[in-house]
């Protein structure tokens, strides 16, 4: 099911990806401050200040301010970060710092690897050849800044490169993520969510359906501690198993409340409304009808209610959104279930959304 879908998932991934990590990393650095100095934003880094820098790295271990600079240098540009990475051996260098005593610089040298693994697919799999032992290892560190630095590092490397992923899959990364969903403190959840998220969209024709399942039950038990795009993005591709549904069923209800009052009020984030929608368009087909009814049949949405929700959906200013509707749609006016079938058939009877959307994305109706 997920093959034939994820174009969208990818595109608007790939289309937030990199804001969203920029984001991360000013916010854990305004966070750190005292540890990792003063943000200079107004400095602009060329690749030979990074070279020279990645010179001196080799020799010697830099000053924290030193550190500071590559990091936000790799943010500025990614010629920086293949500027870095064209120096010899410079990731032992690197590795040197992650592995050492000193807690400022491993922290440091952390965020260097968050910064540099927002590079091209080689650099990703270069990057997680040398460095994975040392990103997963920390997991058990009482140091959360670290913590959260090493598991955002590892969802950068896995969105960046299939081959990391698989270097992080063979080192056990899955067990090591679900084990800190289950147990990480809050503040450290939005990482670990992150990591986890780009970690199974990446490897979902490697990890096992029992794996899946794991993630699954685990994000379930924190669902009412945290929420935002990352969790629903993630729910979203777990619903695409069929072995992961029936423990996500129980979400439907407030996905639904949600769906109708975003949609309403036209406050939602697109990401998130989109994952909703795949949410709902993978699930409400499951035989026993149970979804398509939460749906469907809510006594706390009439009819008309639930066809100004499907018509704002059709009528959407973005396309990927008008699809995932057809697509909903389309398993409600199929299921196996006869009168589902005909509920559907009488709730988009007369939308004319429903066939402009279709004429919109080069379907038919």
């Amino acid at each position: 099911m997920i093959g034939q879908r994820t174009d969208s998932l990818r595109q608007e991934l790939r289309e937030t990806t990199w804001l969203e990590r920029k984001y991360h990393r000013n916010l854990a650095w305004n966070k750190n401050r005292p540890v990792l100095g003063e943000i200079i934003d107004n400095e602009f880094y060329t690749p030979e200040f990074v070279k020279t820098k990645a010179k001196e790295l080799k020799k010697k271990s830099l000053s924290i301010n030193e550190f500071q600079q590559l990091q936000n240098a790799f943010l500025q540009s990614k010629e920086n970060i293949s500027a870095f990475f064209s120096i010899d051996n410079i990731l032992d260098a690197l590795v040197r710092e992650l592995s050492g005593n000193n807690p400022e610089c491993q922290l440091a040298a952390a965020s260097c690897c968050c910064n540099l693994a927002l590079g091209n697919t080689k650099t990703c799999t270069a990057l997680a050849k040398a460095t994975v032992p040392y990103l997963l290892a920390t997991s058990s560190s009482i140091n959360f800044n670290l913590v959260d630095i090493c598991i955002w590092t590892i969802g950068n490397l896995a969105a960046g490169s299939e081959k990391a992923f698989k270097i992080l899959y063979a080192q056990d990364c899955s067990r090591i993520l679900v084990s800190l969903l289950q147990r990480c403190d809050l503040v450290l959840l939005p990482s670990v969510i992150y990591a986890i998220m780009h970690f199974t969209y990446i490897g979902y024709k490697y990890i096992q359906d029992s794996e899946m399942i794991d993630v699954t039950r685990a994000i379930i038990q924190r669902y009412t501690h945290y929420l935002d795009p990352n969790m629903i993005w993630l729910l979203a591709i777990l619903s695409s198993k069929s072995t992961c549904i029936e423990y996500i069923l129980p979400l439907l209800p407030s996905l639904v409340e949600w769906l109708h009052v975003a949609v309403k009020t036209e406050s939602s984030d697109v990401l998130y409304t989109t994952g909703v929608v795949w949410i709902l368009g993978n699930i409400v087909s499951e035989t026993s009808g149970e979804a398509a009814n939460i749906l469907l049949n809510n006594r706390q949405y009439s009819d008309g209610e639930m066809k100004l929700l499907l018509d704002k959906l059709l009528r959407h200013q973005h396309t990927h959104l008008r699809r995932e509707t057809l697509w909903l749609i389309g398993n409600l006016y199929n299921h196996s279930i006869p009168q589902l079938g005909g509920r559907i058939r009488a709730l988009i009877f007369g939308l004319s959304s429903l066939r402009m959307a279709a004429f919109s994305i080069g379907a038919s109706f």
